[in-house]
């Protein structure tokens, strides 16, 4: 069995490319009174909460707008004549596409910073900023009541966070490198990943951690490189039956070190 091809690269100068990143959703998310357009006038109450359901036609209608917009370090309103280019670390693709529920679409990253905090996992989400239309009509999508609807979306930009509104709009972890020369710093990368979690943790679960961090460190330790090929095809799981690579016995255990918290 191969590993499926990770959705997170690096190329040769260093920048970091996305495959496939949720970048909205059709979901019902909050909101407070002030946070929506013209709120006072559609009577939203200002330092209330509301739940605003993002319209799945609204949102497939925008996909196109999304394309190439720039991913800044934070949430700004950015035009051509308003253009903070300190803050511009990345760009989304050209292929911005709706898969219900949601928005998906490529994302290249340029700026060292923005590289380091989602390898890190410091900043491991996006969060799109955009004009929209809001409507006071009260309902229910998939038995969750909304107090009104958002439609006519415009994107503006993708912005790194640390906790989105849209909780699958989550950066692919890609799989650590099988390469034969390159494995002990992939073990490396590893285990400074968790002692980075341990230091600053956000919003992230030990329990989600462990679910994504355990898998990859067990294939890092039990992997074997194959004779006749560098690709990921060449490395077996630790826990198909047969040859499970020369440090299964000895290493193996270590990858049920656990993060508590």
């Amino acid at each position: 069995m191969a590993y499926d091809r990770s959705v997170r690269r690096v190329d040769k100068d260093g920048h970091l490319f996305v495959d496939k990143c949720t970048l909205s959703s059709a979901i019902i998310s909050e909101y407070y009174g002030w946070e929506i357009p013209d709120g006072g006038n559609l009577g939203f109450t200002r330092d209330r909460l509301y739940r605003l359901y993002r319209d799945e036609n609204a949102l497939k209608a925008a996909a196109s707008s999304l394309n190439g917009k720039p991913i800044l370090m934070d949430h700004t309103a950015i035009t051509a004549e308003n253009h903070p280019h300190q803050k511009v670390v990345g760009s989304v693709g050209s292929d911005v596409r709706f898969e219900n529920p949601h928005l998906v679409g490529s994302l290249s990253f340029w700026a060292p910073e923005a590289i380091e905090a989602i390898q890190s996992g410091r900043m491991r989400s996006v969060s799109a900023g955009y004009r929209y239309r809001a409507l006071r009509v009260a309902g229910s999508h998939n038995g969750e009541r909304y107090d009104g609807i958002m439609t006519s979306i415009h994107f503006n930009h993708l912005a790194l966070v640390e906790t989105p509104r849209v909780p699958d709009a989550v950066i692919g972890d890609s799989l650590p490198s099988m390469d034969k020369k390159t494995m002990p710093d992939s073990i490396e990368n590893l285990l400074s990943e968790r002692l980075t979690f341990l230091k600053n943790p956000s919003n992230v679960s030990a329990d989600d951690f462990n679910r994504t961090w355990l898998p990859k460190l067990d294939a890092a330790l039990t992997a074997e490189p194959s004779e006749s090929s560098g690709a990921m095809d060449g490395y077996l799981p630790h826990n198909r039956q047969g040859n499970t690579g020369k440090l299964s016995g000895v290493l193996a255990p270590l990858a049920r070190i656990r993060v508590l918290g």
